[in-house]
């Protein structure tokens, strides 16, 4: 059986007519009757008995066409999931600037679907196009025309207010323990810059870097966005602030325009 004769077996039983159904889906009356024989025979069953005055529905029409009408709903709504105007966008990120863009994303638009995956996956996914738009710190070289875009946010060293005023104890830098990290790179430039005698700590993900930050003392590099988001963090002046570049890589200028509540 092939999906388009369960549209003309539809046809069939609401005209009850071969002569009509040929007109309304296009076909030549002979194409209908070989269809409907075709699906009598898979079936083994006569759905109709041929009369002067059309078609008469037999009880094995009747059942078929509870049948009929449950697929012919699941192909369209199959067809109306995946068409184009009505295809979620894929958007993915790194964990760092997930945290930064996302939610800004979708204060603008809910039709995002969002993922956040290492720079490796974030190119592999975008090569394939399991992914509209990748947001990476990384400029990348991919050989496809893309659209791109690209910013600098501004970083600087975050503590918890309740440390401000600590004296004597020495504060510890939390850093990320991804090497491909960018903010893990510039922390330890700066601490190799100003020759920084201070305890480092390696965490795993941002949700633990916050949760030390607010119960020990310590610091670490974020962008102002992020870091003005979170409850009594306040800026650590003692050191420079910097600056991420971010790359927003897609394949068309629609999706691209999507991106312009980031700017």
């Amino acid at each position: 059986m092939e999906l388009n004769d369960i549209k003309i077996f539809i046809e069939l039983y609401n005209n009850q007519s071969i002569t009509k159904t040929a007109e309304k889906l296009n076909y030549t009356q002979s194409n209908i009757s070989t269809r409907l024989m075709k699906l009598e025979k898979e079936f083994n069953a006569v759905f109709f008995t041929r009369t002067k005055a059309g078609l008469e529905i037999l009880p094995a029409a009747e059942r078929f066409m509870k049948y009929t009408l449950q697929i012919d709903q699941a192909v369209n709504n199959l067809q109306h999931e995946f068409s184009i105007e009505n295809k979620e966008i894929n958007i993915a990120s790194t964990q760092l600037l997930s945290r930064l863009y996302f939610p800004s994303l979708y204060k603008y638009n809910n039709d995002f679907c969002l993922h956040t995956a290492s720079t490796k996956k974030l190119v592999r996914g975008f090569d394939n196009k399991i992914f509209d738009i990748i947001i990476t710190h990384t400029e990348m070289n991919i050989e496809k025309e893309v659209e791109l875009c690209h910013k600098s946010e501004l970083l600087c060293w975050a503590q918890s207010e309740k440390f401000i005023n600590t004296k004597g104890e020495k504060s510890s830098i939390i850093v990320s323990r991804d090497k491909s990290c960018p903010l893990r790179n510039v922390s330890f430039n700066t601490i190799t810059r100003n020759k920084l005698d201070m305890p480092i700590i390696e965490v795993d993900t941002l949700d633990l870097m916050f949760s030390l930050l607010s119960s020990v003392n310590s610091i670490a590099l974020l962008p102002k966005k992020i870091m003005d988001s979170e409850n009594k963090l306040v800026e650590f002046s003692k050191l420079p602030t910097e600056f991420l570049d971010v790359f927003f890589y897609c394949y068309n200028k629609e999706h691209g325009a999507l991106l312009e509540n980031l700017f």
